[in-house]
């Protein structure tokens, strides 16, 4: 899960980059809709990564 969460960060950062450098108006708009879209999926997986951690299982002894 914080996989996919650094996955979509990094989808972010990428259309920002491309948002910032500007170009063709549509681009733009596509651009701002895939960096909105990446950075909320970003942090509900990461809030889920956060809220889901199980503790790790003990080992049995014997």
């Amino acid at each position: 899960m914080l996989i996919g969460a650094l996955i979509c960060l990094v989808i972010a950062a990428f259309t920002a980059f491309y948002e910032f450098e500007g170009a063709n108006p549509t681009f733009l708009l596509v651009a701002k809709v895939i960096m909105y879209f990446s950075l909320i999926a970003f942090l509900a997986l990461l809030f889920t990564y956060a809220v889901n951690t199980t503790p790790p299982i003990p080992v049995a002894t014997l």
